[in-house]
């Protein structure tokens, strides 16, 4: 039985005359396998996926929650051939990697380099460079499907983010100017919203029909080549709201439901969502996380919290990007992204390390394997918890003491069960001093860079249990799972 999910077949699946495994939510989550989820196997089975009771993860149909660990794109469908995808998904999989996202209508591309073969985009062009919006190139969208399917093999969701707001942006060369509904790239004549599309009355206007026209032919062409996948997650825009999208994101919201009932995310910059309050939206993205001075300083321990107010804990949760971030990543800085990742996880919260394109090398088959290796030192130790239970919830509260030095900590937590505390600062010896309850716990300092263990041992549960921390000049994870009863 495949890790995904499989749903009824929709009305639109049935006059397509399509098989149907449809896809998750927005940010559907893997089904794991064994005790903790995550499990990187699998295609197609009857599992349903839909929101825990807290609302802070997705689970599968025996009830397990999931955790989706992202990366960028690896590969882009536009290039001709698909962009060797096998292996990519192969090196994903291998790293415990169980998301990516995917977009086959944006702006950043040459027209020329369509003509001359050298891209692909999924409307057909003509001898000089003008697309036709009523005609799809079959090739591309193929690329598409066998590229979901061979992820889906590897356990591996596509998001496929159905439109892109900075391709709607100003300029001179891609975005919007490069962008097939721009007038000026299309034999359809339209449309002429100016120099810029991103706003209410461009691209995102819902009074316009002939606008909502094009826009439904293209994206019923995408779920016509990939909803018969369970792997597929449907992301409305990305980096939508900030320039008026709410109401057109609330009806690719509904029309997205009506057509094939999987689930759908929306993705904004900010905590704007106007889309939100609409109670179909199965996941938020967001845009705009992890500042280096606020993680540096440790100022604003509640910072992921505020950001997704008032949605924290009513619907899942996903960050994908954050300021600054790609800059780390170039100076060889990488502390940042861990504490992105972790910084996630133990605010319940799924993460996509999307600001290490694979384009900004100029290989769009770059995979970054430091950023690799520290996905799977935390996925490993998402997999030994007892995360599949969805009972693990954000709690700092058990943290009585931290260890000698400037340290901050956040803290994810099943009582009695299993901890996940994740560590920030420069720490030079002492203990950590934890509230559990009584028993005999196994605990496990790891090193968010490698995953390798650093210290081992046994901790009896107390109000103050203490827990000697190794030295750390950056920051350090430790497990602490539940062993046995202590007889008195």
């Amino acid at each position: 039985m495949s890790s995904f999910i499989r749903y009824s077949p929709s009305l639109y699946e049935l006059w397509h005359g399509r098989p149907i495994f449809l896809t998750l939510s927005v940010v559907i989550a893997l089904i794991c396998g064994a005790c903790v989820l995550l499990s990187m196997t699998g295609a197609q089975g009857e599992r349903h996926l839909s929101p825990m009771q807290a609302g802070y993860y997705l689970k599968d149909g025996s009830g397990k929650a999931v955790y989706l660990a992202g990366y960028p794109s690896v590969y882009l469908v536009d290039r001709p051939g698909g962009g060797g995808y096998q292996s990519m998904h192969s090196a994903l999989q291998q790293y415990g990697v169980n998301k990516y996202r995917a977009w086959p209508l944006h702006g950043w591309f040459r027209y020329s380099d369509v003509v001359a073969g050298k891209r692909e985009i999924v409307y057909n062009v003509n001898s000089a460079g003008k697309a036709d919006l009523t005609s799809f190139n079959t090739r591309t969208l193929g690329d598409l499907r066998n590229a979901v399917a061979d992820a889906g093999s590897k356990g591996i969701y596509v998001e496929i983010s159905l439109f892109d707001d900075c391709s709607l942006e100003a300029d001179s060369t891609y975005r919007w100017n490069a962008h097939p509904f721009n007038a000026r790239n299309n034999v359809n004549g339209v449309f002429n919203f100016g120099e810029s599309a991103d706003n209410g009355s461009g691209f995102y206007n819902v009074n316009n029909p002939t606008l909502l026209y094009y826009q439904r032919l293209y994206v019923d062409k995408i779920l016509e080549y990939t909803a018969g996948y369970d792997n597929v997650i449907y992301e409305v825009i990305n980096e939508g709201s900030s320039y008026g999208s709410g109401a057109w994101d609330k009806y690719w919201v509904d029309y997205l439901k009506s057509k094939v009932g999987n689930k759908v995310a929306v993705n904004h910059d900010y905590t704007d969502y106007a889309a939100a309050g609409d109670g179909k939206v199965d996941m938020l993205n967001y845009h705009g996380y992890c500042v280096p001075a606020e993680w540096d300083l440790g100022s604003r321990p509640d910072y992921i919290r505020s950001r997704v107010s008032p949605y924290w804990g009513i619907k899942p949760q996903n960050y994908d990007e954050g300021p600054n971030m790609e800059d780390s990543i170039a100076s060889g800085d990488y502390k940042y992204v861990r504490r992105m990742m972790w910084g996630s996880l133990t605010n319940a919260s799924y993460f996509e390390i999307n600001d290490n394109e694979p384009w900004n090398t100029g290989n769009p088959a770059y995979l970054d394997g430091k950023v690799l290796g520290y996905i799977k030192a935390l996925t490993d130790t998402v997999k030994a918890s007892s995360f599949g239970s969805g009972n693990m919830v954000p709690n700092r509260g058990i943290l009585a003491g931290k260890p000698g030095g400037t340290v901050y900590a956040e803290a994810l937590a099943e009582s009695g069960k299993s901890y996940i505390i994740y560590l920030w600062g420069n720490v030079s010896g002492g203990n950590l001093t934890v509230n559990l309850p009584a028993g005999t716990y196994d605990a496990r300092w790891i090193n968010p860079s490698n995953g390798q263990t650093v210290k081992t041992q046994t901790v009896n549960g107390s109000s103050a249990a203490a827990i000697a921390a190794p030295a750390f000049s950056q920051d350090m994870a430790l497990l602490l799972c539940f062993s046995s009863v202590v007889r008195r």
